[in-house]
């Protein structure tokens, strides 16, 4: 077993689901060979910040039981005359 695939699977066992992704990304794109130490590093962390917030957020909205499921995209912003007050 390679380091990589050691760090993998070590990342994995402690739950560090955005990491595992980002480090596994990187290791298939070489985006390691762009970066210094500390952007790799602060990469990593920020993509397991990002993951756990919207993982956090999904938990949030199947828990609190919507009927439906609502977006910005569905809304009709066009003005109609029965609104306007005169």
């Amino acid at each position: 077993m390679s380091m990589n695939e050691e760090t993998l699977c070590r990342m994995q066992h402690m739950r560090l689901l955005g990491m595992h992704a980002a480090f596994k990304a990187s290791q298939e794109n070489f985006t390691l060979d762009k970066m210094t130490n500390d952007e790799f590093t602060s990469w990593l962390i920020t993509n397991e910040w990002d993951g756990r917030c919207n993982r956090t957020i999904e938990r949030l909205v199947k828990a609190a039981g919507f009927r439906y499921e609502a977006s910005l995209e569905h809304i009709d912003y066009r003005c109609r005359e029965s609104w306007i007050a005169t």
